[in-house]
């Protein structure tokens, strides 16, 4: 019993309920034991002890408590030991000895292994619990199957990935469980496995009951036994649903920003820290004329003008990046790009720095628009605001010389109705006269140039104009040159002024001439054009709709781009001193803008040059009137009164003098307040006013209402030497009334004071 409590004392000294059921079970063994051998030795007297059963309390005490059996062998031992001494036998006998040492041995060997073995099964359960919490803990899905497709086992990210408990799973076939593409095919994980594959690893799509598609990574590896021999297999899913998803959002915000970039209008460029292209878009390969192999990884200042990239692209693009890091964008920086044919062209540059999510700088996006147009537009607003205000100064000159010419024509025409025509100073006279007129064709083409010309506009027939000159251009351009035309089929109509239709055809047919010093051929043309949208994105003064076109084309010595530039300006001239005004081009232009059209030259060097004017087109058809001239006696007044409001004085006597010689009674006045005087003092009797338009102290229509409030139906005559706006031309022409253009001839006057007259008495 002391070895059974010794036992006891060792495990903790409070056996649980498995220990002290196998403790009853010993002690009633050893119980029997003990009694069979009491009652062989002391009632059958047979001296027999029966040793061999106490072998079997040591073994279960080994199997059962391990190292501590020893105690019990001692315990049986010494009680064996006890009885051969009650039997007066020799207790120290070898036989006695050996069997006190046998139980003993026994009692250690089998506890000895009892408790390796104890310690291996330990060991085995730990490891098993280990294994068990790594599979059940794993971040993959795992799912164990034997090589007959049973699912033995599945751990918990299994069951939570997939929505399948382990109730569910355990003991049903794998395709089952998780059906995929693969199940039941040759290319089955298992099957492959099985035919001697060692690893699998592929991606794979599984789908849940709820329809939930979930993508994987697998993984299959054999399970094997003690032999090497396949008994199953191990998968593992990798969950790259959450990956797969980003993925797709980086792709797609890749193919947007590529779409961007490839869609952007304007030219895009992203470099790189150092300066090298790492992207570009289309339109800045269409634009430089380059493939994208060309340019990517190049550095960037390749593109640029070469005097540009040392000074400005190398400090744009790497030394002023601090000032761009400073600031975080660079707007409206002007450089040139340089395309691959080597045509320049001026661009307006934005550019950022790009960074990393750490702050990182990665490089530099860039994108330019192209402002080749816009500056094109701008010199040609700088040109025509250069030619309006050439064309004001020149109305200005024109209207100061046009009181001079009238001064000097009207006294030279007096002069030389009171001289016999055989007489010398008859010829100086009219050379006065000549000279005047040519002086006063002169200021008419400075007024046509600055669109200040009053111009008489009713439809007109252009290739009835062209017919009308072909004898008078035949002499103009001499015997070398060939004059070829082509009407259009057609009535050319435009509504324009005949004098000045007939001057712009003169002056390019003599443009032409004069660029043909040793002969050649003139081509004038005339059609009908439908100006679209497309030719006018090219031609900026254009605009849609139907034109006529005329264009004169030579055979000459053409004209560079320079020279195009200032063709138009007035006094510009490429003749040699004395042989031009260069005013000829400056009127067409005028003349052109005043009919709402607008005039192309097409030339280079030694080609040529075509000059296209475009007019608005008219529908109606057009009629001949001819006038045959009024002889200058019938134009004489009768003693009619006239009130002459005039504030140059020189004009204003000549003016007088005219009217007065030629049968008028004539009263003066040199402002609209001495108008007003005299009128009233005569009783505002008079039959016509003839007044100028621009009155230092009032505007002439203005002072004629007056008059006409006072006395209605009095003959109003206007003149002037100013055109355009100053000369009020629209509240004249809405009045009815009839203007003289500065400088005007004695003809002129009469003949406008007799039809003022006319009228009145209508």
């Amino acid at each position: 019993m002391s070895a059974i409590k010794n036992i006891l004392r060792i495990n903790g000294g409070r056996p649980g309920k498995r220990d002290a059921f196998r403790i009853v079970i010993l002690t009633l063994l050893i119980f029997v034991g003990m009694g069979m051998t009491c009652y062989a030795h002391f009632i059958l007297h047979t001296g027999i002890v029966f040793s061999h059963f106490f072998y079997v309390p040591i073994v279960l005490t080994a199997l059962w408590w391990g190292r501590h059996a020893v105690w019990v062998g001692v315990f049986l031992g010494a009680w064996l030991m006890a009885l051969h001494l009650l039997s007066a036998s020799e207790i120290l006998l070898t036989p006695n000895l050996l069997r006190f040492g046998m139980f003993v041995a026994v009692g250690i060997v089998v506890g000895s292994l009892r408790e390796r073995a104890l310690k291996i099964e330990k060991a085995t359960k730990l490891a098993h619990a280990e294994l068990d919490q790594i599979f059940n803990v794993a971040a993959d899905a795992m799912l164990v199957i034997d090589k007959d497709f049973n699912v033995l086992r599945i751990n918990a990210t299994f069951s939570r990935l997939f929505g399948i408990s382990r109730e569910e799973a355990t003991g049903k076939k794998c395709y089952a469980v998780l059906r995929g593409p693969r199940c039941e095919t040759p290319d089955c994980a298992l099957k492959r496995i099985l035919s001697g594959q060692e690893r699998l690893e592929y991606d794979v799509q599984k789908e849940r009951e709820d329809g939930f598609k979930i993508h994987c990574i697998f993984t299959g590896i054999p399970i094997r036994n003690s032999e090497g021999d396949v008994i199953g297999i191990i998968e593992d899913f990798k969950d790259i649903t959450e990956r797969n998803q980003l993925q797709e959002k980086l792709e797609a915000a890749k193919t947007y920003a590529e779409n961007i970039i490839a869609n952007f209008l304007d030219t895009l460029i992203v470099t790189n820290p150092d300066g090298t292209i790492r992207t570009i878009n289309q339109a800045t390969l269409d634009l430089l004329e380059y493939r994208e192999e060309e340019l990517i990884g190049k550095p960037v200042g390749i593109i640029f003008a070469e005097e540009e990239e040392e000074e400005e692209v190398k400090p744009f693009f790497t030394g002023t990046l601090e000032e761009l890091v400073r600031r975080g964008v660079m707007r409206n920086y002007e450089l040139t790009y340089v395309t691959k044919s080597g045509r320049r062209i001026p661009m307006s540059f934005n550019a950022s720095v790009m960074r990393d999510e750490e702050g990182k700088i990665m490089g530099l996006v860039a994108g330019a628009k192209d402002v080749s147009k816009i500056k094109e537009t701008e010199a040609q607003l700088r040109q025509a605001q250069k030619m309006e205000a050439v064309g004001q100064l020149a109305g200005g000159v024109a209207h100061d010389f046009n009181n001079l010419l009238t001064v000097i024509r009207g006294y030279a025409e007096l002069a030389l109705l009171s001289v016999p025509k055989d007489e010398g100073l008859y010829q100086n006279l009219n050379e006065i006269r000549k000279a005047g007129e040519r002086a006063a064709n002169l200021t008419r083409q400075l007024l046509l140039f600055s669109r200040r010309q009053l111009m008489e506009m009713t439809p007109l027939d252009l290739n009835r104009v062209i017919q009308g000159l072909s004898e008078m251009l035949g002499r103009l351009i001499g015997e070398d040159i060939s004059l070829s035309t082509a009407l259009g089929p057609e009535p050319c109509t435009v509504k324009g002024d005949p004098g000045s239709m007939e001057q712009v055809i003169m002056n390019l047919v003599v443009n032409a001439r004069d660029a043909m010093p040793d002969g050649g051929k003139i081509f004038v043309r005339t059609e009908n054009v439908a100006v679209d949208e497309e030719y006018c994105k090219t031609h900026r003064y254009a605009r849609p709709g139907d034109f006529i076109c005329l264009s004169v084309q030579d055979t000459g010595v053409g004209l560079d781009q320079s020279i195009i530039d200032r063709i138009f300006e007035p006094f510009f001239t490429t003749k040699g001193h004395g042989k031009g005004t260069g005013m000829g081009l400056s009127v067409v232009y005028g003349i052109v803008k005043h009919h709402q059209g607008w005039i192309n030259v097409e030339s280079s060097p030694g080609k040529g040059a075509t000059f296209k004017v475009y007019l608005p087109a008219l529908s109606v058809k057009t009629e001949e009137v001819q006038e045959s001239p009024v002889p200058l006696k019938e134009l004489r007044g009768r003693g009619e009164r006239i009130l002459l409001v005039e504030d140059d004085k020189s004009v204003r006597e000549l003016t007088e003098e005219m009217l007065s010689k030629n049968g008028y009674i004539v009263f003066a006045a040199a402002n609209a307040r001495e108008a007003m005087d005299i009128f009233e003092k005569e009783g505002g009797d008079f039959d016509l006013i003839f007044c100028d338009v621009v009155l230092p102290d009032e505007r002439g229509p203005r002072l004629a209402d007056r008059f006409l409030k006072v006395k209605p139906g009095i003959g109003i005559l206007f003149g002037s030497g100013y055109n355009g706006d100053k000369s009020d031309w629209r509240a004249i022409r809405e009045g009815g009334y009839l203007f003289l253009q500065k400088p005007f001839s004695l003809p002129d006057l009469l003949k406008g004071v007799r039809e003022t007259l006319k009228k009145r008495g209508d």
